[in-house]
Parts: C-alpha cells; sequence; structure tokens
C-alpha cells in the first residue's frame, strides 16, 4: 500500500465518522437540517475517497471502466 492510499483511506474513514455522528445527531433533533445535509455531504466525499484510491490503482484507462 503506497502512502497516498492509506491517507485517502483515512480521510474516508474520518468523512464517514463524521457523517455517522451527524445523521445521529439529526435522528434526535429532526428540525436542524443541517445535520443530515452535512452527513449527506460528508457520506459522499468518503465514497469519492474511496473511489479515488481504486482510480489510483489502476495501469490504464481501460481499467479505470472495470
Amino acid at each position: 500500500m503506497r502512502w497516498i492510499d492509506a491517507v485517502l483511506f483515512c480521510l474516508s474513514v474520518s468523512y464517514f465518522t463524521f457523517a455517522l455522528l451527524h445523521t445521529h445527531v439529526w435522528l434526535q433533533r429532526r428540525e436542524a437540517c443541517q445535520n443530515i445535509s452535512f452527513a449527506l455531504l460528508a457520506a459522499s466525499m468518503g465514497a469519492l475517497a474511496l473511489i479515488e484510491i481504486r482510480l489510483l490503482s489502476t495501469q490504464s484507462a481501460r481499467e479505470m471502466t472495470r
């Protein structure tokens, strides 16, 4: 595992952690819609970080489509 893969994986885990925390807060106070908005944003950023790890491990453009 290269260092950039480790950094991106740590970032994705932290994004998913923030998403989980803000979802929990939103479930307790449903009127605070900014929490669910931030949770969705953090979860999508975590997913993008995981996709980026996958794209960095490819050797050619053809492998990116698999």
